[in-house]
């Protein structure tokens, strides 16, 4: 029997064949993009403040050790730590009946304070433990509590108990969004919270048992179990993307000329259900009169169904007239980083810009570009936000890609330096949004695939743009070799990183004139 964890119960609730494929050797599967081995696909700086909240929470429990060991010694250094009278383990390890799992602290508690439900739930269905009580405490760099934790800790306790660990409380804790750090010392108390979730815990056992034995169906079964293809197939998204898109079953019989019901946007799982027991898999097999569509869906599902794009001229034509032609046009993306432990001055995962380039496009038709980049870790961007007055036009219109993006990073710039404070606005006052047209149906076509996402859009648009080939590809890729540079001594490859960050985020710009420019030969 294959061992099963806390990750292949979770990832087996997502999609079973995925699970499967992820435990087979297979030369095609997609190594950097494999969760199997890189958990979520995050970027090394995102680990690493996982890592570093994990730290701080350690801070909190006075006298605790780590269990450094795994497997069979790290069962085996648990139980001796716990026995030796430690008062809190941090990833501690049990095993029970083909189950494993890690817990990120485990610390003992005094009887009074337990949870009696659950003591009361355990007796009725565990055999029974000795010894002392003890709490898990699932360390989270979120700054709410989820779903998926709670299932986490209701393994964990499963486990644990099973192995005779007597469980009396479970607790998450998670990241304040509203901690603002002041010094270089951070107090564990002011930057985490600690939630009691153990009624929700509870109110999840019951339903583990299923869960647990369907992960492990999935695992030592001979052949690849088949899924429904839902959300969790979407290859539009780089940081989820699945690694066996190419060779996976589910994909096998579909038909090659027809769109598959989930680039359908804002597609809940209930409707795809209701879809599938109609035997609707594809969009072009929608009835465009369908009630369950939204005002965005019906669109699309016309432009699949007539085989050509869906065209609005005077919803476009209304939205043009916004722009006064006989002023400069400006055109601006710019890209953000973002960590969970702030630097000073900065908030849980507030979105710092790092990264923009601007065009101009003047009455002449002429265009006038303009790239900056931070070369350091920012405390107020203050560089940033002038670069920004400096680089757009004080007159005239200008667009972005949602613009709620940029309009929130700026009024952020806008409280971090208040004597900006005009110029910044008058640039949040003149911005539309380029998205518009295409978000709200006016300009709908079927290789946009259910999206709105400006490479996307930009590709069907223009054809001859295209991000292959470059060293950063997609937005996700951005922090992580930002951040590499700013850590990087090595002037050369600094420079060389610099340069391939530009290369993407102008070409982010130039989708931008070239988007507008199309719209304008429409009408």
């Amino acid at each position: 029997m294959k061992i099963l964890s806390k990750t292949d119960l979770l990832r087996n609730q997502i999609c079973p064949t995925k699970l499967a494929l992820d435990k087979q050797e297979n030369p095609l599967k997609d190594r950097s993009k494999d969760e199997s081995l890189h958990s979520g696909v995050l970027s090394h700086y995102r680990r690493e403040g996982g890592y570093q909240i994990e730290d701080i929470a350690e801070q909190m429990f006075e006298g605790i050790q780590k269990s450094t060991l795994f497997g069979v010694k790290g069962l085996l250094e648990t139980q001796s730590l716990v026995f030796g009278k430690v008062p809190a383990v941090s990833q501690a390890s049990a095993q029970s009946s083909g189950n494993y799992a890690r817990a990120d602290i485990l610390a003992k508690m005094p009887q009074k304070e337990v949870n009696l439900e659950l003591r009361n739930y355990m007796r009725e269905n565990y055999r029974s433990s000795y010894g002392g009580y003890h709490a898990l405490y699932e360390v989270k760099s979120t700054t709410t509590v989820k779903k998926d934790h709670i299932v986490d800790l209701a393994f964990q306790t499963h486990v644990f108990e099973s192995s005779a660990y007597k469980i009396g409380k479970t607790f998450v804790i998670t990241v304040k969004k509203d901690f603002e750090r002041t010094d270089q010392e951070i107090n564990p108390s002011h930057i985490l919270e600690i939630t009691d979730v153990t009624d929700r815990v509870l109110n999840e056992l019951p339903n583990l048992k299923e869960k647990i034995n369907s992960a492990h169906f999935t695992l030592n079964q001979s052949e690849i179990p088949s899924s429904t293809i839902y959300k969790q197939c979407n290859h539009n998204k780089a940081d989820t993307i699945c690694p066996h898109i190419a060779y996976c079953p589910n994909w096998s019989n579909l038909d090659a000329e027809k769109t598959p019901i989930f680039y359908l946007p804002f597609l809940s799982q209930k409707k795809q259900d209701q879809y599938a027991e109609d035997n609707i898999m594809y969009i072009e097999d929608i009835d465009p009169k369908d009630k369950k569509l939204t005002k965005t869906q019906t669109p699309v599902v016309l432009a699949h169904k007539q085989d050509q794009p869906l065209i609005n001229l005077d919803k476009i034509q209304e939205f043009l007239d916004q722009v006064d032609t006989n002023l400069p046009i400006s055109f601006l993306d710019f890209e953000t980083f973002t960590k969970v432990i702030p630097e000073i001055g900065h908030k849980p995962y507030q979105l710092i810009p790092i990264l923009s380039s601007t065009g101009i496009l003047y009455p002449t038709n002429h265009l006038v570009r303009h790239d900056f980049i931070e070369t350091s870790m920012p405390s107020n961007s203050r560089f940033f936000a002038e670069s920004l007055i400096r680089n757009i036009d004080s007159i005239g219109s200008i667009f972005s890609w949602y613009m709620q993006f940029e309009k929130s990073v700026i009024k952020q710039l806008i409280h971090m330096n208040p004597d900006l404070d005009g110029e910044l606005n008058s640039i949040c006052d003149r911005m539309l949004d380029l998205r518009d047209p295409f978000s709200k149906g006016y300009y709908v076509d079927r290789g946009f695939e259910g999206t709105t996402k400006l490479k996307k859009v930009g590709h069907i648009l223009t054809q001859d743009l295209s991000y292959n080939g470059l060293e950063v590809d997609n937005g996700s890729m951005v922090g992580d070799h930002w951040y590499e540079m700013i850590n990087s001594d090595d002037i050369h490859k600094k420079n060389t990183i610099i340069t391939n960050l530009q290369k993407y985020c102008s070409l982010d710009t130039t989708s931008l004139v070239r988007i507008y420019q199309f719209l304008k030969d429409l009408t």
